[in-house]
């Protein structure tokens, strides 16, 4: 049963709400009813759970309530490891996005929980509630979790204040992290283990936790990017509103034997580059949150960090490895990012395809009614998330996480064994260039320049020196002012082929001196 009732006087109208019942069998497939097995596919979770719950609830001048839902049976499979790079793709010829799905169907491969306990209980008595979380796998960890607060009788009825106090512990145990693979981006994985002891204290806009987080084995990978780093270690400790990180590393990955050969290619071996280790990438620093300041314009975060690389092999895809060393400092405060630093390459080898991906001319037109469907739902969406934003800004509900332009400096050195070969081109690259960024939502300004290191350049069945080739760079990222001259060698005159303009708009001719005809 459930009863609703209504009462109007003089101090106001209040709700009275009493219901008491059970369940018992309920599937996983009952998600598909309210749009949630949409989620859970995507996000490569399925399995045969089966829960059974109860409650007894009543709200009026008094709270009681007693809630729970925990697993009766069955179990949860989810896409892990090798797993969670398996995507399934459907083509109906519109070209929307809702056309890539996570397979996650009987057959694709996943990989067991191992689930033996999962509760979920709520208690409330009064205005104290206090909430308990219960899960026990084989394979996804531990976890127990507790929270407790007040609720305050306010309009007819009840709501969570902002100053509500808080209490609670969370001990979690995560052997795998493997197996929450399914949370990272497509196509990344993630390895180690996990283990976190804190208790949380202070009230609902300023929480305050105390404890440790530890990490071993800590591996990040993706291998379409070609990015792979093991061996991670993390220490960090929670202090109130601060979250001290005490130590976090990582290395790089082993590289292959890839290697740009001749006197325009590389200048370190492949058997100097197979006996390097895969260099580090150590953070340490802290991270604070608060009450939003309205009057600062800050979201109440707060952070100061420093990191050091050194011979990281961030890369290690067969054409593109790359090997980096420097130093950052990151802060934000008062709603503003503050980044700086110097990064330099060791060592870089850069395969470029020869052909580019064909592309339809500028004057095909293709009309999808699905694509114009999506773009229009994209739209409203965009619209209604800006309507909210500027409600929360004119309320002071909400305050973003960056109020102020971003201040970011970085200087990015190429170093002396930066290579890169296609396109026609073999050569290495030097030069200095600086990054920065001082405005929200707009791409970093670059300046400096990039030239060529004893470059060779095949044009019209021709092996050309490239004399002079230099990228200078005064603004937009991709678009650089080119100056490029390669000359044929080993004949009477000077020719060859030039290259100015820019390279979103380059003026190629032939070149000779004294003139000669094309």
């Amino acid at each position: 049963p459930v009863r609703l009732r209504q009462t109007t006087s003089a101090s106001g109208t209040a709700l009275r709400l009493q219901s008491k019942g059970r369940m018992q069998g309920l599937p996983m497939a009952w998600s598909r009813a309210f749009g949630g097995d949409t989620s859970l596919r995507e996000l490569g979770i399925s399995g045969d759970l089966v829960f059974d719950g109860d409650w007894d609830i009543e709200a009026g001048d008094r709270l009681r309530a007693q809630a729970r839902i925990a697993r009766a049976s069955g179990d949860l499979r989810v896409q892990a490891g090798e797993a969670a790079l398996v995507r399934r793709i459907e083509s109906r010829g519109t070209g929307t996005k809702s056309e890539i799905t996570t397979d996650s169907s009987d057959n694709a491969p996943s990989t067991p929980a191992g689930l033996r306990q999962a509760e979920l209980r709520l208690d409330a008595e009064g205005d104290a509630v206090r909430a308990r979380l219960a899960w026990d796998s084989e394979r996804a960890g531990q976890i127990q979790a507790e929270l407790g607060t007040r609720l305050v009788q306010q309009g007819g009825g009840w709501q969570w204040a902002e100053d509500a106090p808080l209490n609670g512990s969370v001990r979690a145990r995560l052997p795998q992290l493997g197996v929450w693979s399914m949370l990272a981006p497509p196509g990344w994985r993630i390895a180690g283990t996990l283990s976190a002891d804190a208790t949380l204290a202070g009230t609902r806009n300023d929480p305050r936790w105390n404890g440790t987080l530890a990490a071993d084995e800590l591996a990040l990978k993706a291998m379409v990017e070609g990015l792979d780093l093991r061996d991670g270690r993390l220490r960090a400790r929670l202090a109130g509103n601060r979250l001290i990180l005490d130590e976090f590393t990582l290395k790089g990955g082993p590289g292959s034997k890839v290697r740009i050969p001749g006197r325009a290619g590389n200048l370190s071996t492949s058997a100097s580059e197979a006996s390097a280790d895969g260099g580090t990438l150590s953070f340490k620093g802290e991270m604070g949150w608060g009450p939003a300041n309205a009057a600062g314009g800050g979201s109440g975060l707060s952070m100061d960090m420093r990191g050091e690389v050194r011979r990281l092999r961030a890369l290690v895809r067969s054409d593109r490895q790359v090997t980096v060393s420097g130093d950052l400092q990151a802060g934000l405060n008062a709603g503003q990012l503050r980044v700086r630093g110097k990064v330099t390459t060791d060592r870089a080898v850069i395969i470029l395809p020869d052909e580019t991906a064909p592309s339809l001319g500028s004057d095909v037109v293709v009309h999808s009614a699905a694509k114009e469907r999506e773009a229009r739902a994209a739209a409203e969406k965009l619209a209604r998330e800006r309507d909210a934003q500027d409600e929360a800004a004119a309320g002071r509900v909400n305050q973003p996480l960056l109020a102020k332009a971003p201040d970011i400096e970085v200087a990015f050195d190429l170093g002396k064994d930066f290579a890169v070969q296609g396109r026609g081109i073999t050569t290495r690259l030097e030069g200095l260039l600086d990054v920065r960024t001082t405005q929200l939502g707009a791409p970093p300004r670059v300046t400096g320049e990039v030239r060529t290191v004893q470059g060779q350049y095949r044009a019209y069945g021709q092996e050309l020196d490239v004399e002079s080739g230099l990228a200078r760079f005064n603004g937009p990222v991709d678009n650089p002012s080119l100056d490029i001259l390669a000359i044929r060698p080993n004949i009477t005159q000077r020719a060859g082929v030039q290259v100015t303009g820019t390279a979103q708009s380059p003026r190629v001719r032939l070149y000779s001196d004294p003139p000669l005809p094309d």
